[in-house]
């Protein structure tokens, strides 16, 4: 008789977990950054075009390349989602967003909001940054974010700005020798 009920509560664990859990993973996908031509492509177009296209729990991979960004990836608080570069020094992204800005604004890479989705960024190299690496915003409510395996090198903006009352993990993070932050400047 314990036998039997030792198999009847497994089996209904195992149900339990293929009925009830399953949904949430079976979802998720994994969106692999293309241009038009459905070419594989490193440009800030084409990474926020396959971030809007996201769903929570996706994985967007960015495949290695040297891109040049002139605005901002603005990952939204509505989504939680993963972003990962080819890995360091082989997803290169070179600053651009200053470039022409007559107003002198400084503009993030990358923009996280944070509003109960967790988002986790790894795999890139941030090269000539005049602004800021990433931009972390939001209120706290039971979401987090984590920017790892990241290298900043060439550059003399900030890093990380975060704002607001947020926890996260910041880590692995590379910053070359001949990296030299302007601490004089006003951004």
């Amino acid at each position: 008789m314990e036998v039997q009920t030792k198999n009847t509560i497994k089996t209904t664990v195992f149900l339990f977990i293929v009925v009830f859990l399953t949904p949430f993973f079976a979802d998720a996908a994994t969106i692999n950054v293309v241009n038009s031509q459905g070419q594989p492509s490193c440009e800030q177009q084409d990474v926020q075009a396959a971030i809007d296209a996201a769903v929570d729990g996706d994985t967007v991979l960015v495949p290695a390349g040297n891109c040049t960004w002139t605005d901002t990836v603005i990952i939204p608080n509505t989504k939680a989602l993963t972003l990962v570069g080819s890995g360091i020094d082989k997803t290169i992204i070179i600053d651009g967003t200053t470039a022409g800005n007559i107003n002198g604004d400084v503009e993030p890479l990358f923009t996280i909001s944070l509003n109960e989705k967790n988002i986790d960024i790894s795999g890139f190299t941030i090269q000539d940054l005049d602004g800021f690496g990433f931009s972390v915003t939001g209120v706290q409510k039971e979401a987090d974010f984590r920017v790892h395996h990241v290298s900043f090198i060439n550059g003399d903006g900030r890093c990380f700005e975060i704002n607001g009352w947020i926890y996260g993990l910041i880590d692995h993070v590379n910053v070359s020798d001949d990296y030299a932050p302007d601490s004089s400047a006003e951004r």
